[in-house]
């Protein structure tokens, strides 16, 4: 079918944004095209949670749509559940007894807070016995800690920014970077998770 693309751009003219040419340029996916979103996501963790790809899914249409609120907490939700999931994880691979407590107290209490402060010190202090000492091989913790934080820090943008009125903060580029960051966060929580299913009584 011919397409008078001069007439076309002559009748309805366009313009080439900022924002749209950084996101031409830019190698990094975008929740704007979210069917290639959700196809990075399923091949970085090909066993995907269904709950965190509902999350997902749901939040990448709110974001198309600009109902950004709704979106944040979509990503939040799903950061959250990849949290909890590496805490469950977490367990079996504590030596300590006071430390299988702790933790379990911190998933019954739905407290994320103490959740992440317990998960963060407790990779900090094995990674830092060093190479030779730390049981956790490097290419599997490498990176853990940062891409720990931006699940946080999506889980805080939904609880302080999107579910407080009063806030009003969320905006379009703070959603963007939470979801920007979660696909290889998710990826690296679950190879970190797989590993402590896998040696239990080992940190």
């Amino acid at each position: 079918m011919d397409t008078n693309l001069n007439g076309l751009r002559g009748s309805h003219p366009y313009f080439i944004t900022q924002r749209g040419a950084d996101w031409a340029a830019s190698k990094q996916l975008m929740p704007e095209d979210s069917a290639e979103y959700m196809k990075l996501v399923k091949q970085l963790v090909p066993t995907l949670d269904p709950v965190i790809e509902q999350y997902l899914s749901e939040g990448l249409s709110s974001f198309v749509g600009r109902h950004y609120f709704a979106s944040a907490v979509m990503v939040g939700a799903a950061s959250e559940k990849a949290v909890y999931m590496l805490g469950d994880s977490m367990y079996g691979a504590l030596k300590d007894p006071n430390d299988q407590k702790d933790l379990q107290s911190f998933l019954n209490g739905r407290s994320m807070k103490q959740l992440f402060d317990f998960i963060r010190q407790k990779l900090e202090k094995t990674i830092d016995l060093g190479a030779k000492k730390c049981p956790i091989p490097y290419p599997v913790h490498e990176g853990a800690v940062a891409h720990l934080a931006s699940l946080v820090d999506a889980i805080r943008v939904q609880r302080n920014d999107a579910v407080h009125p009063q806030n009003a903060a969320v905006t379009p580029d703070s959603v963007r970077l939470s979801y920007g960051a979660f696909p290889h966060a998710l990826e690296k929580m679950e190879k970190l998770g797989d590993w402590f299913k896998n040696n239990a009584a080992s940190i």
